[in-house]
């Protein structure tokens, strides 16, 4: 493994956490020391904490450029008569629980779906399959059955499955990542960052597929980011840069209406 990519130990300012990154997506890996673990020991709580922080404001703000550089091209695309695709979010009334959806639900669920299991620890890979059974269950039951009868099958079977992997996640909690993960790591982390962004198409109302891929490079560089975080500082920093990230648009868009009303 190269330790040169995976080490924290030289990440001590915001350029060096950017060099680290850009080495990290060139190279991606498992990192042979996690933040958690300096020095051959673990660290403490309230060091994790601080590291973790300070990472996620520094990948935060280089996020932020990264979204600035890309929204003036845009902006270069519409002055020179451009016209964008109409967005389903743009239908969307910024209702207090519709924000509280953008800025906390979405980074939760997402960041549950799309990195959890980029550890390669079995506490997250073994709940994936358990997931996947039971939701293919309920599916059948919810084909075979009508009513009320579908309603309690369909139920009972997510509800099973997620017990079942709460179950067999704490059963392999302290289990190192496995070392098949290891070796398809690169794989996983570009099948993470791709399909978190090809997602983002739905939210297109109209235009073919191919053509809407430059529209959802902000969620390519949002999902390498989180997971350069999520592997090296813990899910906990992939969900806070997530939410951080879309608070800001979600301001952004709130301070653009408060101009024109």
């Amino acid at each position: 493994m190269n330790t040169e990519s995976t080490s924290l130990a030289l990440v001590n300012s915001a350029p060096a956490q950017w060099r680290h990154f850009a080495r990290f997506i060139q190279r991606p890996a498992l990192p042979a020391q996690s933040a958690n673990e300096m020095g051959g020991q673990t660290a403490s709580f309230g060091a994790r904490l601080t590291t973790g922080l300070v990472a996620v404001l520094r990948m935060l703000a280089l996020d932020l450029v990264i979204m600035i550089a890309l929204l003036s091209l845009v902006l270069v695309f519409v002055l020179a008569g451009g016209e964008l695709p109409s967005n389903a979010l743009n239908d969307l009334e910024l209702t207090p629980i519709v924000i509280l959806s953008l800025v906390i639900g979405a980074p939760l669920l997402e960041e549950l779906g799309f990195r959890s299991w980029l550890s390669g620890r079995p506490r997250y890979l073994s709940v994936i399959p358990i997931l996947m059974i039971a939701a293919a269950a309920a599916a059948s039951i919810g084909v075979a059955r009508t009513g009320e009868d579908a309603s309690e099958g369909t139920a009972i079977a997510l509800l099973g499955g997620i017990i079942v992997a709460i179950i067999a996640s704490l059963i392999v909690w302290k289990r190192p990542p496995m070392r098949w993960f290891q070796a398809i790591f690169p794989l996983a982390f570009w099948v993470s960052a791709l399909g978190f962004a090809l997602i983002h198409i739905a939210n297109y109302k109209e235009g073919d597929w191919y053509a809407l891929l430059p529209l959802v490079l902000p969620q390519l560089v949002l999902g390498t980011v989180c997971a350069y975080l999520r592997v090296h500082h813990g899910l906990w920093s992939a969900m806070l840069l997530h939410a951080l990230h879309n608070g800001i648009i979600v301001l952004f868009v709130l301070a653009g209406l408060s101009m024109t009303q």
